[in-house]
């Protein structure tokens, strides 16, 4: 229970304990019935071990509406790609940069997914934002950085805003960030809370405050975190409340795995978990599995069509067609789709 609350009820309890008893004596004989009727009267005959008491005192009903959804990701031929397109553009371009496009121009064909819940009622978005969460201060403090439009954005341009913001996060140049930072550092705990939950409340529904530094939809319409630097080859991290974010994607560390291939010969692959939570109330067992479908054909794409030629890759469909992951690549509209991605990643 909140700090507020229980303050709120101990001073009420003192004031009518020397003011006027009768709420007292209300509060004991409602008690008192309540006690009976559920402990005595409707009680089973099968007593109730300790631990379950116990859970059933301490534990609520689920209301969490977080669903997740993990992508275990064949990379090897990502990383070549990422590669040269760093050279091309003159900028470095991580995992992270490529995921952040990635989830923009697949979020883009599904706009049932990436709106805003309003006043009870779901709103579209006209945009894609991605936001992305940054450590600053050693490490012990976490930020975040929203990039706009990132549907219509190129490596290039995602690169090179995401490097200044975050520069400007750790050196705390950041003023909209800094004026948030001074004012919940200010609050103490039982304060900062409900102050948290009416700014990032007023943000999701789309209005400004300046004077806070608060911008509409700061977190944007999916929040990216990765923990591949601390080398943590899976895990998942829940959406935080503030957000009002409908989806959070993980990308955890790559690792190699060795196999053997058709000669009987040790290969090796680079492996990349992508772990999703979404919630629930945007993203139903349909739109969900569409979306994953494309993040595994994006990479499938990059993997075969892009590095070897299209009647290998029809050969290879023939030869595993019984495989169910190639199914479902079978029931997608080849061509358009390659078309399609091939116009959005040029971009």
């Amino acid at each position: 229970m909140n700090s507020l609350l229980i303050i709120f009820f101990i001073s009420y309890g003192i004031y009518s304990f020397f003011n006027n008893f009768h709420f007292w004596i209300i509060y004991l004989s409602l008690l008192g019935s309540y006690y009976y009727i559920t402990q005595v009267q409707l009680t089973s005959k099968i007593k109730d071990f300790l631990r379950r008491k116990i859970t059933i005192a301490t534990w609520s009903n689920p209301f969490d509406p977080q669903t997740y959804t993990s992508l275990k990701l064949n990379i090897t031929k990502i990383i070549p790609y990422l590669e040269k397109k760093s050279t091309e553009e003159k900028v470095h371009i991580t995992p992270t940069i490529f995921s952040i496009k990635l989830m923009a121009i697949i979020l883009k064909k599904y706009p049932e997914v990436y709106g805003y819940i309003k006043y009870g009622r779901y709103n579209p978005k006209e945009e894609v934002d991605i936001c992305c969460l940054v450590q600053v201060g050693d490490g012990k403090e976490l930020a975040n950085t929203t990039i706009k439009n990132c549907e219509v954005k190129n490596f290039n341009q995602i690169t090179e805003e995401l490097q200044n913001s975050v520069n400007l996060l750790r050196k705390r140049k950041n003023k909209d960030q800094n004026k948030k930072m001074n004012l919940m550092y200010f609050l103490p705990t039982f304060l900062l809370g409900p102050f948290i939950q009416i700014t990032s409340f007023i943000s999701s529904i789309g209005i400004s405050i300046d004077i806070l530094g608060l911008k509409k939809f700061e977190f944007g319409s999916c929040v990216i975190t990765s923990i591949g630097s601390l080398g943590i080859e899976d895990s998942y991290a829940p959406i935080p409340p503030l957000t009002f974010a409908p989806l959070l994607l993980t990308l955890c560390s790559k690792y190699t795995k060795y196999y053997f291939d058709e000669n009987n010969e040790i290969k090796e692959k680079t492996i990349l978990k992508m772990n999703f939570t979404s919630d629930y109330r945007f993203f139903n067992i349909d739109n969900a599995q569409k979306i994953v479908e494309d993040v595994s054909f994006i990479f499938f794409y990059f993997c075969f069509y892009r590095f070897i030629e299209l009647e290998k890759i029809q050969k290879f469909l023939k030869r595993n067609v019984k495989n169910v992951k190639i199914k479902m690549f079978l029931k997608l509209d080849f061509y358009l789709i390659f078309l399609y991605y091939e116009v959005h990643f040029k971009k």
